[in-house]
């Protein structure tokens, strides 16, 4: 009888620590670590004692992405009471177009993500309307939120990413002591980037967004990768090796899979990335 309940105690401490994380999920500076796998892999890294100096650093790049608290907006923000952000919210909807990209209907694209959270708004703003109509609101205080709510909605979403943005500069100029916080934003774009579509290989959804891939590689290329390249003290052979095999993943990668885009330009920086850090 004793081990029976012992057994049931078990199971409803197991059940209730799940709902716990379900209802309160990860704040953003707290990760569960299984991005060191991919990063330690992205830059080579074997011995122990790197693998725990770079590990906040890991910590967090995967937070931002993968256990970022959505309900900032609301706290910070309350005319955003009407967008939902509970616990059943997909984080991928916001922060998932890159590090440096400003959201706005324009540059998200057409693609899933952008499709996926203008209806999301649409929805919200509709349920919120509806909730106003049965409190009887004046039709100026309705039309006021029609006409702002998405606008002061974007405008929260780009003001709290670039605080996240600092944050991953400051991180990386911290933890990887690169010489420079110009170099440190370099990196970031990469760090961040990389994972970001690491992390769409695994959703057959974002695959598709092929607007927002183009565009994360692009900004990889364009504000970390060459110019971390070009600024370091790389022999000028090594340099042009390493942004040629760059241009060859994405050649190969145009006009076949998005997976396959992906999965190349990976390997090229797996490639450039312990070389770009070891300065050899």
């Amino acid at each position: 009888m004793y081990k029976f309940r012992s057994i049931i105690l078990s199971y409803f401490l197991i059940v209730l620590c799940f709902s716990v994380l379900l209802l309160f999920p990860l704040p953003e500076g707290e990760a569960s670590g299984q991005a060191a796998l991919f990063f330690n892999d992205l830059f080579g890294t074997v011995d122990s004692s790197s693998s725990r100096r770079l590990q906040p650093l890991w910590d967090a790049v995967e937070s931002m992405i993968d256990s970022y608290d959505p309900r900032e907006l609301q706290r910070r923000n309350p005319d955003l009471q009407w967008f939902k952000t509970d616990r059943s919210f997909d984080r991928w909807l916001l922060f998932h177009w890159g590090f440096t990209l400003k959201a706005n209907t324009a540059t998200i694209g057409n693609g899933s993500v952008g499709k996926a959270l203008q209806d999301k708004i649409r929805k919200d703003m509709n349920d919120w309307l509806r909730e106003m109509e049965r409190q009887k609101k004046p039709e100026k205080e309705k039309g006021d939120f029609r006409n702002k709510a998405e606008r002061t909605l974007f405008d929260a979403i780009e003001k709290m990413g670039l605080e996240r943005e600092r944050k991953m500069k400051e991180t990386v100029y911290r933890t990887m002591n690169p010489g420079s916080y110009k170099k440190a934003g370099e990196f970031a774009v990469i760090l961040y980037n990389a994972y970001l579509l690491n992390k769409f290989l695994s959703s057959s959804e974002q695959l598709r967004d092929r607007n927002i891939i183009d565009s994360i590689i692009k900004e990889i290329k364009r504000e970390g990768l060459e110019p971390a390249v070009r600024g370091s003290d790389l022999e000028r052979q090594m340099q042009q090796e390493i942004l040629s095999r760059c241009e060859e993943a994405i050649r190969q990668g145009s006009g076949v899979t998005q997976r396959h885009k992906i999965e190349s330009f990976l390997e090229a920086l797996q490639y450039a990335m312990p070389r770009i850090v070891r300065q050899k």
